[in-house]
């Protein structure tokens, strides 16, 4: 890896599971103090923690930025209207 990425390129970096960087977010479908669902060149992504603070949103170059306390990350082929979405799943 050379440090450079573009928006098609899925990465992730955790530090400590407190601070979260994401490549390759076509979307933020939604987030809150519980986590986030992110449309990634990989798949939807779930990250779940507490205090989840989202710190850069750079949609043009597919890049977001997490912190908080990180406790999951999850991925999932299915799109989240097909199976209700992430509020959906946490009232469950």
């Amino acid at each position: 890896m050379n440090g450079t990425t573009d928006k098609q390129t899925h990465q992730i970096q955790l530090f400590m599971r407190k601070e979260m960087t994401v490549n390759g977010v076509r979307e933020v479908e939604s987030f809150d103090e519980n986590g986030a669902v992110l449309q990634t060149t990989a798949g939807e992504m779930t990250v779940e923690g507490e205090d989840i603070h989202v710190g850069v949103l750079d949609m043009d170059r597919g890049l977001v930025t997490l912190s908080g306390r990180i406790d999951a990350i999850l991925y999932s082929d299915i799109h989240s209207e097909e199976k209700g979405g992430f509020f959906r799943k946490r009232s469950r």
